[in-house]
């Protein structure tokens, strides 16, 4: 017996001794075994990366406070500008967008100092993104601006896929669905084929599907077809938080064809996800479609209680746009269970919160953007007039110098045509004088 333990024991060690070791914890290995500073540097990178995509943001923040500390050991601005920038990823992921904008600031400080566009381009881009959660739209624009500018100088063909991703998302926000379309179908069309941006084909999908969603006329079938490919990917990549998304979404288009029963389920596979992952503002999506899922089920007292904890969450965030959704929302349970008191109440406040975001603000994004185009154009124009200008005092300028010189021939030729004149004259005089 003790004989066959034994046996039993070295079979089974030979397992694990052969199973093959993951990336992660080859990395992991590497990252333990590294002697050099940089070398930890760039491991704990990848490692962060992998714990965000999916979704373990509580390793995520070790080593991001891992890379500052090494950041600031290394004595190099390009690694500390790094160390900065992916401190304040973190707390973008997490929802605290203050100390997210002030490590983005700080890594832009010090990227600039040695012009290091990786940075500076990572830093605007989750600026914008902040600035495009607060509702704050021609800020984002300005920040995504400024990440496609170095992006170029950079050649960085992934970071210009993300710009044109969240500048995508910008333009679906102010209701330019035509161009958020055109958008997104240009990163689907990058991104097919190469494995390297499979996450970003992911995202593609989903923004391109959500487009479709929300268009008008609907593309109800357009925008289920693009969300289950966004599902098969997320399942593929293992990403937990874009899981969540496909079911979300998936949800939506259901709840929008009247499939009630199977759009809840799906917000019910969604709310899991986003609670195990603490995700407050999936939470907040999903609190919106369910709530408003139940009161078309005819069962506006729970939704009523769903919709409440949303509009808690837009409050505690500062989501003005998503409270405006939630006031509307709020109005109809109270109107589907006869208070049409407090129904009126919700809508009005939620119509006058509305009106000011989508009225005031689309226009003056509208406006900043035809300024910035026209200021563009007319400086091209002013270059092209200041070059053609030059041009011509050129020309000008040799003509003037060919004609003075022809004039200066001619005068000359004039002049000793005019001596040999008369000197004719004289040698004439002269001859009938002596005859």
């Amino acid at each position: 017996m003790r004989y066959t333990l034994i046996i039993i024991y070295l079979f089974i060690g030979s397992f694990v001794w052969c199973a093959p070791i993951s990336r992660e914890d080859s990395l992991l290995l590497k990252y333990k075994a590294s002697k050099v500073d940089t070398d930890k540097f760039n491991i704990a990178i990848k490692l962060y990366n992998n714990k965000v995509r999916k979704g373990d943001y509580v390793p995520a923040k070790s080593f991001a406070d891992t890379l500052l500390k090494l950041g600031k050991a290394i004595e190099n601005q390009k690694f500390l500008s790094l160390a900065y920038q992916y401190r304040g990823n973190f707390y973008y992921k997490t929802n605290k967008f203050d100390s997210a904008q002030y490590y983005d600031y700080k890594g832009i400080e010090t990227a600039e100092k040695v012009q290091y566009y990786p940075t500076l381009v990572k830093c605007y881009v989750n600026l914008g993104n902040i600035c495009h959660q607060r509702a704050d739209y021609p800020k984002a624009l300005i920040a995504f601006q400024n990440a496609e500018q170095y992006s170029i100088k950079g050649k960085d063909t992934l970071a210009r896929i993300i710009i044109k991703l969240n500048q995508g998302n910008v333009y679906y926000e102010i209701n330019d669905y035509k161009q958020a379309r055109e958008n997104f179908s240009k990163v689907v069309k990058i991104c097919s084929g190469l494995p390297q941006f499979k996450h970003e084909l992911a995202s593609g999908y989903n923004n391109l599907a959500t487009v479709y969603l929300n268009d008008t006329p609907k593309r109800l079938d357009s925008a289920m077809y693009y969300y289950m490919q966004f599902l098969d990917l997320s399942k593929q990549l293992g990403s937990e938080s874009n899981l969540a998304l496909a079911y979300y979404n998936i949800a939506e288009v259901y709840r929008l064809t009247g499939k009630v029963k199977e759009a809840r389920e799906n917000y019910f596979k969604s709310r899991d996800i986003y609670t195990s992952e603490e995700d407050t503002l999936g939470l907040m999506k999903v609190c919106l479609g369910l709530g408003d899922n139940y009161v078309l089920e005819n069962n506006p007292v729970e939704g009523l209680t769903i919709l409440k904890q949303g509009l808690k969450y837009s409050n505690e965030y500062k989501m003005v746009s998503n409270k405006a959704n939630f006031l509307k929302s709020i109005s109809s349970a109270y109107y589907k269970m006869g208070n049409y008191k407090e129904a009126f109440d919700y809508f009005h406040e939620g119509s006058l919160l509305s009106d000011s975001i989508y009225n005031a603000d689309n226009s003056k994004i509208l406006y900043d953007l035809q300024t910035r185009y026209e200021t563009t154009e007319k400086e091209k124009q002013n270059k092209l007039l200041e070059a053609e200008n030059t041009i011509s005092h050129k020309t000008i300028r040799q003509q003037q110098l060919v004609t003075y010189f022809i004039i200066g021939g001619l005068l000359l030729a004039l002049a000793f045509a005019f001596f040999i004149f008369r000197g004719l004259r004289q040698q004439r005089k002269a001859n009938v004088i002596i005859s």
